[in-house]
């Protein structure tokens, strides 16, 4: 087995060959290597290339990536590609780490309170990812949407880090159409598990071309009309809510290209009530039945 740097001259490897036999093949062989630079926090892989007999493994290949002198005390932030959105520019932008991440970064977009997107950055991928933004009226009414952007990660300077980020927003002239969720109505409760059914709306002379419903991230139907109808389901088709509270929310594109969503909406689902839960307990026994005497 050969072994070399993706690098020439970054690092140096204590051994460029490894050598396994039917003898002492389940036996560990250790490469270190050796820092051949003082610059901080580069990123390089190790190649291992097999050369043998047995056709089985001849030919075989390795990459493993490797951050040589990390440094971690500058902190994680993100960036946007743009900080305006309208018709003519679209509404969507790009999101990257501002320095590359040594783990995995996983980040929420939250948008006027509700969970819209979640994204995933690595050493190997931190080139930028599209977010998908959702002005609703009020933002259009302001001229600005604002995003949250939540990080967590094994890399602590992403960590638990929290970044707000105000972006401009017009409707360049176009009428702006009122989006809404009808049902279920917001603040209700419903006795589960259940079946709930979704239904947004949105104002026909706007000439919508699309209406589309979500559960916070997850689509949940979209419809070429200015009305919309979905299961709301978060586990499979089919599947009934278990407890818990749900966020719901539509996003409606007309003609023109203005994309626009509703308020957030958010019921309840609680577990029904039997003769063992404090509620039925407080009202009591179930009243019983007088007997009928003939």
């Amino acid at each position: 087995m050969f072994c070399a740097t993706d690098i020439p001259g970054i690092a140096q490897l204590s051994r460029e060959s490894l050598i396994f036999t039917p003898e002492n093949f389940n036996i560990e062989q250790t490469v270190r290597i050796l820092p051949a630079t003082n610059a901080p926090s580069l990123f390089f892989h190790v190649m291992a290339s097999v050369q043998s007999e047995d056709k089985s493994v001849d030919g075989a290949n390795d990459l493993r990536p490797f951050l040589l002198n990390f440094d971690d005390r500058p902190p994680g932030a993100f960036v946007f590609d743009r900080m305006a959105v309208s018709p003519r520019t679209g509404y969507t932008v790009m999101l990257r780490p501002t320095a590359r991440p040594c783990e995995i970064v996983h980040a929420r977009i939250a948008q006027n309170g509700r969970f819209t997107q979640e994204i995933y950055f690595s050493p190997d991928h931190d080139g930028g990812s599209p977010v998908q933004l959702a002005p609703c009226a009020d933002d259009y009414a302001k001229g600005t949407l604002l995003v949250t952007v939540s990080t967590t990660s094994a890399d602590l300077r992403y960590h638990d880090k929290s970044f707000d980020v105000a972006f401009r927003v017009s409707a360049d002239g176009t009428p702006v159409p009122h989006v809404r969720v009808t049902a279920p109505v917001s603040g209700s409760v419903i006795e589960g598990p259940a079946f709930v059914a979704a239904r947004a709306e949105a104002d026909a002379a706007a000439g919508i071309s699309s209406l589309t419903l979500f559960l916070d991230h997850k689509r949940l139907g979209i419809a070429a009309a200015p009305v919309c109808s979905a299961a709301v389901e978060k586990g499979p088709p089919q599947s009934r809510l278990s407890a818990g509270s749900y966020t719901l929310w539509a996003a409606a594109t007309t003609s023109n290209g203005l994309a626009v969503s509703s308020a957030p909406v958010t019921f309840s689902v609680r577990e029904p009530l039997t003769r063992d839960t404090p509620d039925a307990r407080v009202a009591g026994p179930a009243p019983s039945t007088p007997a009928i005497t003939r």
